[in-house]
């Protein structure tokens, strides 16, 4: 079981404008560089740019605000640095109010791409690129002041569990269902909010008895509010089998890049690294594919 882990302390989330336009956390590059190993596969359009263009919303540990307000922190910042090494490119990220304004701005063409990371599932692929980059590794989270302590998965049967939007929450909270149903046990109670703050504020508030988090964002969260939540995750990992992904456009050129780009991190051990920083270990992906619900290209 993993709740050693969560016996830290998270971070409370900076407010951002919605749509504030932030530079990742490192020097932007001023000129690309064609000498880079996947430089020449770019399409035209990313090199005639100079850049790729992101979109994300506020979430530690992957994207965080840092002090100056204008700068990003996280993993995703670590991420894309090595992933400049390999594109011979930058990417400027646009900090967006939540996921159906991430998809509307990469269904538009006015980024392209998002780190997300998004549930990969057969259905999104039909719309559109989806390329995993994590497992999906839940945590429920229990405000300390509501009293209710839980030593294990099943300890959350019946209880009242707040999820966001359109997150692969949802589909883990109903594998958990079927946990406890073949335990004899209620089910839980799905309360979906539009974003992963809501989930917070519903459980703050009684409205909910705990609220759904990845894994990376539950270990940030108590990292840096030490006493006011606990951690309950699954020991049994049966709820770690879902993966998480970028988001990209329906059959964009710059999926098969990313793609090679990604393996190759993970080939020369950069991106193991990044997760370890992190403590995401335990999410880490071997083999990295483009739409691998559906084989779709």
């Amino acid at each position: 079981m993993l709740r050693s882990f969560f016996k830290k302390r998270l971070l409370g989330q900076v407010a951002v404008a919605a749509s504030s336009l932030l530079t990742a956390g490192y020097a932007l590059t001023a000129h690309a560089n064609p000498s880079a190993p996947l430089y020449n596969k770019l399409p035209d359009a990313v090199k005639k740019a100079g850049k790729i263009h992101v979109a994300g919303d506020q979430l530690a540990p992957y994207r965080i605000t840092a002090e100056d307000g204008r700068t990003l922190k996280g993993l995703e910042v670590e991420l894309m640095q090595a992933l400049q090494k390999q594109l011979g490119v930058p990417f400027e990220t646009t900090v967006v109010a939540n996921g159906p304004a991430i998809f509307t701005g990469v269904d538009t063409g006015r980024y392209d791409i998002s780190f997300g990371p998004a549930l990969a599932t057969a259905e999104r692929e039909k719309r559109y690129d989806v390329i995993p980059w994590l497992l999906s590794k839940p945590a429920f989270i229990l405000p300390a002041q509501n009293g209710i302590k839980t030593e294990k998965i099943l300890d959350l049967c019946g209880r009242r569990i707040s999820v966001m939007s359109g997150s692969a929450a949802i589909r883990e909270v109903e594998i958990m269902d079927g946990m406890c149903e073949k335990a004899g046990l209620k089910k839980t109670q799905q309360i979906v909010m539009p974003d992963q703050n809501s989930t917070l504020l519903a459980a703050q508030s009684g409205r909910a008895d705990a609220f759904s988090m990845q894994y990376a964002a539950a270990l940030h969260l108590l990292k840096t509010r030490p006493g006011e939540y606990t951690a309950q995750t699954d020991e049994t990992n049966t709820l770690t089998m879902l993966r998480l992904g970028m988001i990209l456009k329906n059959n964009s050129p710059l999926s098969p890049v990313m793609v090679t780009a990604m393996q190759n991190l993970v080939d020369n051990g950069e991106y193991q690294k990044i997760l370890d920083n992190w403590g995401l270990a335990p999410a880490s992906i071997d083999v990295i594919q483009l739409n691998p619900n559906s084989n779709k290209r």
